[in-house]
């Protein structure tokens, strides 16, 4: 009994020196900067970005383990996981419970998880972490557990701002002890969308070839790298606009690997992608048609809006493609694209899978190679 009273007035008094550190840039401040907190969603676009914050965390529950439990979120039980916090630690500042993936939580248990939050005692942190593959989608805002942690706890969403990614690269590159040309560094992020997460993986991979002390150019991450799903995409596009029908059923094919039968890779890769990039290309055209910015977000003010293709080099691509074509080709490829994959789900008649997606680019090509004949490039 002593134990535990000595223990209290240790984790009282200590609490006040505990802060977690808070990194403003990489959560692009829309968290609430509260130390306290007693429980926290790690959430946002950067898997990376997560997994380098919970290991923070986690370090407040010490070495020792016995502090520390994780748990899956399909297998997760609120009212243990409750009574799990309410326990005393016995030998850190805070006892930790970390759940992860946190947007399969069973709807059940996130209802009595949210309405626990709110009662967790001092020496208590909950931490829920974010991990969505393609085929799910995270915590969404209107989510009872989700009100409860913004209301009670914190909500850190780890992301970048607009323009952070090749500062990110950089600095990453250093503390690993390489040298990264600027075109190199460019390369790299092109082919991972900057998507922080792939590309620090590339670029660890050049690093190791190129060993610590070496320069990582073009050349080695044209060897060495491997480009992103997204990239691979826009590389089929870019043939499509071209007319180039054979690279184009040969990129196809690279992407159609991914899934064990054809048409289950391209609705699930392939087509949300080209429907993304179509869109944006619409408004690059838009935009080669002097259409103002302001006139443009009216018209686009959701997602996949120009708005947010924030690199230059992304921009650059998109009105080089789009100087290719009219909005009349453009829209026929939306038409197509609509059409293929009504195919692909049954709603329309068609032959197998793949001989459906080889004839849906071919057919593109051929309606890029129509514009490019007719003289209707501006």
């Amino acid at each position: 009994m002593g134990r535990r009273g000595r223990q209290t007035t240790f984790c009282i008094r200590s609490r006040k020196n505990w802060s977690p550190s808070l990194n403003g840039r990489r959560t692009g401040g829309r968290m609430a900067d509260r130390a306290d907190s007693r429980a926290v969603l790690l959430t946002g676009s950067e898997p990376l970005l997560r997994v380098e914050r919970l290991r923070e965390l986690r370090a407040i529950a010490g070495e020792e383990g016995l502090d520390l439990v994780e748990v899956a979120g399909p297998q997760v039980r609120a009212t243990e996981t409750l009574d799990t916090l309410r326990t005393l630690p016995f030998f850190s500042e805070k006892k930790v419970v970390i759940v992860r993936n946190a947007e399969r939580i069973p709807k059940g248990e996130k209802e009595t998880l949210a309405a626990g939050i709110a009662d967790l005692p001092e020496h208590a942190l909950l931490i829920f972490v974010d991990e969505p593959t393609d085929e799910e989608k995270a915590l969404p805002k209107s989510d009872a557990l989700y009100k409860a942690l913004k209301k009670h706890g914190r909500v850190e969403t780890l992301t970048l701002a607009k323009g952070e990614a090749q500062k990110e690269i950089a600095k990453r590159a250093k503390a690993l002890g390489v040298e990264i040309t600027s075109e190199a560094l460019q390369a790299i992020l092109e082919m991972t969308s900057e998507q922080v997460t792939e590309a620090t993986s590339e670029l660890e991979k050049c690093a190791l070839f190129v060993g610590e002390g070496g320069t990582i150019t073009p050349e080695v991450v044209s060897e060495v790298a491997t480009p992103s799903r997204e990239f691979r995409v826009f590389q089929l596009l870019d043939a499509i606009c071209a007319g180039q029908t054979g690279q184009a059923l040969a990129t196809l094919q690279d992407l159609l690997v991914e899934g064990k039968k054809p048409e289950e890779a391209a609705l699930r890769n392939v087509f949300p992608m080209l429907y993304r990039q179509l869109r944006l290309l619409f408004q690059a055209r838009l935009v080669v048609e002097r259409l103002s910015q302001e006139e443009l977000s009216r018209c686009y003010p959701s997602r996949y809006s120009w708005a947010e293709v924030s690199s230059q080099w992304q921009r650059d691509k998109f009105l080089r493609l789009a100087r290719g074509l009219t909005l009349e080709q453009i829209r026929a490829m939306f038409e197509r694209l609509v059409q293929a994959d009504a195919e692909l789900k049954g709603a329309l008649p068609a032959l197998n899978g793949r001989e459906t997606l080889e004839r849906f680019v071919a057919s593109l090509c051929a309606l890029a190679q129509r514009t490019a004949s007719s003289g209707a490039i501006r």
